[in-house]
């Protein structure tokens, strides 16, 4: 691992931008094992720029946050057998988000009118990429002559995947967490955290030295928060060490001066395992809240803002605006055959050092977001199974440790690749059978007891292309069929009488909005709205039901996905 890094360090100290990629061991936030099963050779998501018909511009007067969407490129090389022996992923951040419109279209919500932080993080994503390639390339030589010289075992791939959480995006600060996992054929494989964060209104990128204004009485209350958190600190480091550690870490103009990142609530500060304990202690994480220093932070980065989703990565420790210290990991479980059991899985909740596991079922994954709100604490937990279906797990996070609210069947609803932020307004996405198989979504709102609230609105296809861009879903009429016709694509009142629209073959819809139950409102080539019920194949009303007129939607349309 060692060489890598070293590798790596040389080529991020030829930039600033990426020396703050890498600086206190090179980033990330997810479970990377899982995720280099599914690496491609080109990336995922890449990001042309939007048609301007997706595009929804947001001016930055009326933003309380930034959008932002963090995609991934992959990238893997093979042995002459075709064995993988490599794989890479590397985090691409964006100034967008989807968001939803009235008349039931869907879109990226850009910012406007910050054209310097969108140039700082293009020219991040570049130099990042560039230092992901060329550890791909340093990882499959390595491989190769591990292969050769036989310290190569059977299914090992060299592997560098990075992921990235954004932990805060406001008019004044961007700021990203990250997390490698890290594999070249050592001991074992290594996961390092460190941070970027930027000026939201310059595009700079900033130094423990731009936020505090005593970087010693930083490195003092770091060290307190330590001993307080971890008592055990000590058992095999020095105290001289770890005060050493903590200075060199903090400091600027090392390398390693960017293990932390900023969130609404306060500095979260990473150690990783080797960097300043032995690697079988692990990593150590501090926060230290805004509130609790009002000399030690500049003004200008300390915002007292808190009732914000804030993303909750896997493994780590943090300390809640209550000052609770909560963290979670999802337990796997395999059958006595040795088989990955997926209906086993749970979700471990510590609060204060209290465990509590709960059923995490089919959950392959699980990303996690915190909410302060009304003085109670919730986590929301985003599971993704095998099939690429989310389910929505919450609970609240009390003195006695967590209790599940959603109960023990999870909503059929996920964040799938949104990222929360306002709790006031949100996207939350499902699976809907009315008209094909398709991603939909709407807004919600967290209500009073902690679940979330759909606002009064019918469901929005939610389509992305195959670059990741979004799209539309339009369909070909193959042959004649009837509709009602609506004033927009929020007409479902069926008290109403509509008038009747007769298509001829070859007319072309595009997919709206659904109630998720039977009706689907698709959108004319003229821009006029038509209504449509679905019924089983004799007239009744069954689930995933995909009949009009007793006929099979795929018959009529072009463009069906998984109808009947």
């Amino acid at each position: 691992m060692q060489r890598r890094m070293k590798k790596i360090f040389s080529l991020l100290l030829a930039s600033a931008m990426v020396l703050a990629l890498v600086s206190c061991g090179k980033q990330a936030t997810e479970t990377p094992a899982e995720e280099s099963t599914q690496t491609a050779q080109e990336p995922a998501q890449t990001s042309e720029e939007p048609a301007a018909e997706h595009t929804i511009d947001t001016p930055a007067a009326e933003d309380s946050y930034l959008p932002v969407t963090v995609s991934y490129i992959y990238g893997y090389r093979t042995a002459d057998d075709g064995t993988t022996i490599a794989s890479s992923k590397c985090p691409k951040i964006e100034l967008k988000e989807l968001a939803i419109r009235d008349d039931g279209t869907t879109g990226w919500r850009l910012a406007d009118g910050y054209d310097a932080l969108n140039a700082a993080i293009e020219k991040w994503d570049k130099e990042t990429e560039t230092v992901n390639n060329d550890s791909l390339d340093a990882n499959e030589e390595f491989a190769k002559a591990a292969m050769e010289n036989g310290a190569w075992y059977d299914g090992q791939v060299f592997a560098d995947e990075t992921s990235a959480t954004v932990k805060r995006a406001d008019s004044t600060v961007l700021s990203v967490s990250l997390k490698t996992y890290g594999d070249e054929g050592g001991a074992h494989p290594s996961t390092m955290y460190s941070g970027v964060t930027f000026d939201s209104q310059t595009g700079t990128i900033l130094k423990v030295s731009d936020l505090v204004t005593d970087t010693d009485k930083l490195a003092e209350e770091t060290i307190s928060r330590i001993h307080k958190e971890y008592p055990d600190i000590n058992d095999g480091l020095s105290e001289e060490a770890l005060t050493s550690g903590v200075k060199r870490f903090l400091s600027d103009g090392t390398g390693e001066g960017e293990c932390f990142s900023l969130s609404s609530e306060g500095m979260d500060i990473a150690f990783s395992a080797d960097f300043l304990t032995p690697h079988a202690y692990g990593p150590v994480f501090v926060t230290l809240p805004f509130a609790d220093y009002p000399d030690l932070f500049y003004e200008k980065y300390a915002v007292g803002e808190s009732e914000f989703f804030t993303p909750v990565e896997e493994g780590t420790t943090i300390t809640n605006p209550l000052g609770q210290r909560i963290s979670w990991y999802l337990e796997t479980a395999v059958t006595e055959e040795g088989i990955d059991d997926p209906s086993n899985y749970k979700l471990h909740i510590t609060v204060d050092g209290y465990d509590t596991a709960f059923p995490a079922e089919l959950s392959y994954s699980v990303k996690t977001y915190g909410l302060f709100r009304n003085n109670k604490y919730y986590l929301y937990c985003d599971g993704t199974g095998d099939d690429g279906y989310h389910s929505l797990l919450i609970y609240e996070i009390s003195g006695s440790g967590a209790a599940c609210l959603s109960g023990d069947i999870p909503l059929s609803l996920g964040f799938y690749d949104y990222i929360p932020v306002d709790p006031n307004h949100f996207i939350l996405q499902g699976r809907s059978h009315v008209m094909g198989t398709e991603q939909v979504g709407r807004y919600y709102s967290v209500g009073s007891d902690g679940l979330p609230v759909a606002e009064d609105a019918p469901w929005t296809y939610i389509i992305f292309d195959d670059n990741g861009e979004l799209s539309n879903r339009t369909l070909t009429v193959r042959q004649e069929v009837t509709m009602e016709a609506v004033k927009d694509a929020e007409d479902y009142d069926f008290t109403k009488k509509r008038d009747t629209v007769t298509l001829e073959p070859d007319d072309k819809l595009t997919l709206r909005t659904t109630d998720n139950s039977n009706t689907a409102i698709l959108e004319t080539e003229d821009g006029s709205y038509l209504r449509v019920t679905l019924a089983g194949e004799d007239g009744d009303m069954v689930g995933g039901c995909q009949f009009i007129d007793g006929k099979d939607a795929s018959e009529i349309f072009d463009g069906m996905i998984l109808a009947g």
